[in-house]
C-alpha cells in the first residue's frame, strides 16, 4: 500500500522483520501522501535486515491512493510467492483488486488481507455508493483475514459482509514511545519558551490536527472561553491548518487565551506535545464520517498526556483509562471535564501515567507488529488446515 511510503508506518515493518518474518514492502514509485516529500518515494531510511523496498512505476496515477494501478504487480508475486499478502488499502480500493488478480495461479496460494480504517464505507451518491459497496464487498470475500483501525472499522466490514475470516483490532501505524515521551521540568519549561505559550504556572489545554467542524474545535473554543473567564492561568494551544484557520485566528486576535500555530511535522510535534498538560480531541460525527483511530491521540498519550475525548467514533476505545470522555457536541460538559482535570492534580497524574502505559502496551511500533504477526499467523494456520 502506498502509505507505507510514511517513515513511521516503515518503522512497524521493521519491528516485523525482527519477529522473524520476512516482508517486500510493495510501493508506488511515486506517491502524494502528506508525510513524504513531493517525487519518487525515498528508500527506507531503517535498512533492517529482512525487509525488501520494491518500488512500481504507474498504470495510472491518482491523487487518491485508492484508485492507482501498478505495473509489474503480478510478475512480482509469481517472483516472490509470498505466504501472506497483506494490502493495507481500504477494501474498495482498485489495488485490491489488482492484487487478488496478480494471486491467480501461484501455488501455494497466498493468505490475503486487507487493512482499513473506513467507519462508513455506505457512503456518497447512489452511483458511486453502489460501486464502493459492490467493491468492498467483493474483496470481502476473497479475504482470509481483516484488520481494522478500530472496532467500529471491524463493525463497518460486518455490515459489508465479513463473516468468519480472522480479524484484529490494530493501527496501520504504530508510535515510537521514545520519540513521543514525557518531558522534564526543565525540557518542558524550554520548550514552552520556544513555543510562546506560558510559563510553568499556567494549564495549557492542546488540540493538533485539521482546523474543521467535524473535529468540534468551535466546542473546544466555547468550553476554553467559559474557563477563561475564571481561570486566568488556563490557557489553549491549536496546532494545524485548515478551513477554519483564518476564522480562528482572527477570533483569538481578542483572546489572550488562545494561541494558534501553524501545522508541524512528526518530529516536531513529538517535542511540541510534552509542553502541554491536557490534549482534547472533540470530534463530531457527520453523515459521512466519525473519527476512525485519532493518531494524535497515541501520540499525545505517549508523550503523557491526559486525553479528554468525545464520544464520536473510535475515540472512547483509543482513549481507554487514559482520559476522560464527554458527550459529543456538548461544549458545557467538556467545560467541565476541564474544569475538573485542572482542579484534580493527583488523578491529572494517574491519568497521565495511565496514558503513557496504554500508549506503550497498545500502540507503540512494537505493539502494532506483533499484532500484525499474531493475525497473519492465524489467518494462515486456519487456511491451510
Amino acid at each position: 500500500g502506498a502509505a507505507y511510503g510514511d517513515p513511521a508506518r516503515r518503522k512497524v515493518l521493521d519491528r516485523v522483520a525482527t519477529g522473524g518474518v520476512e516482508v517486500t514492502l510493495v510501493l508506488p514509485r511515486i506517491v502524494q501522501h502528506p508525510f513524504l516529500p513531493p517525487g519518487e518515494v525515498p528508500d527506507t531510511p531503517w535498512p533492517t535486515p529482512g525487509v525488501r523496498l520494491v518500488k512500481l512505476d504507474l498504470w495510472r496515477g491518482h491523487a487518491n491512493d485508492t484508485h492507482i494501478i501498478v505495473r509489474g504487480l503480478a510478475d512480482l508475486v509469481r517472483k516472490v510467492r509470498p505466504d501472506v499478502i497483506h494490502c493495507a488499502l481500504e477494501p474498495w480500493s482498485i489495488m485490491c483488486l489488482q492484487v487478488l488478480a496478480a494471486m491467480r495461479g501461484v501455488s501455494p496460494h497466498p493468505v490475503f488481507g486487507v487493512q482499513a480504517c473506513e467507519t462508513k464505507p455506505e457512503q456518497g451518491g447512489t452511483a458511486s455508493r453502489f460501486i464502493r459497496e459492490r467493491l468492498y464487498r467483493g474483496v470481502l470475500a476473497r479475504c482470509d483475514f481483516f484488520i481494522g483501525w478500530s472496532s467500529p472499522v471491524i463493525r463497518a466490514a460486518k455490515r459489508m459482509g465479513l463473516n468468519g475470516q480472522v480479524t484484529c483490532v490494530a493501527p496501520g501505524v504504530g508510535v515510537d514511545p521514545e520519540e513521543f515521551r514525557p518531558l522534564d521540568a526543565a525540557e518542558k519549561s524550554l520548550a514552552r519558551k520556544e513555543l510562546g505559550v506560558g510559563g510553568a504556572d499556567t494549564f495549557i489545554v492542546a488540540y493538533a490536527g485539521r482546523l474543521v467542524e467535524e473535529k468540534g474545535v468551535s466546542d473546544l473554543l466555547s468550553a476554553i472561553e467559559k474557563l477563561a473567564a475564571t481561570r486566568a492561568s488556563v490557557r489553549l494551544v491549536l496546532v494545524g491548518d485548515g478551513p477554519a484557520h483564518k476564522p480562528i485566528a482572527g477570533f483569538g486576535a481578542s483572546r489572550p487565551w488562545l494561541r494558534v500555530l501553524p501545522k508541524r511535522g512528526r518530529a516536531d510535534m513529538a517535542r511540541i506535545l510534552g509542553a502541554f498538560d491536557l490534549f482534547v480531541l472533540a470530534s463530531r460525527t457527520t453523515s459521512s464520517w466519525e473519527e476512525q483511530f485519532g493518531m494524535v491521540l497515541a501520540e499525545s498519550m505517549s508523550a503523557g498526556l491526559p486525553v479528554i475525548g468525545s464520544s464520536c467514533g473510535a475515540i472512547p476505545e483509543v482513549v481507554g483509562e487514559g482520559g476522560w470522555i464527554v458527550p459529543e457536541g456538548d461544549a458545557e460538559s467538556l467545560a467541565r471535564q476541564i474544569a475538573h482535570a485542572i482542579d484534580s492534580p493527583i488523578e491529572l497524574w494517574e491519568k497521565s501515567l495511565a496514558a503513557r502505559r496504554r500508549a506503550r502496551e497498545q500502540f507503540s511500533d512494537e505493539s502494532v507488529a506483533q499484532q500484525m504477526i499474531r493475525t497473519w499467523r492465524q489467518a494462515t494456520l486456519k487456511v491451510r488446515a
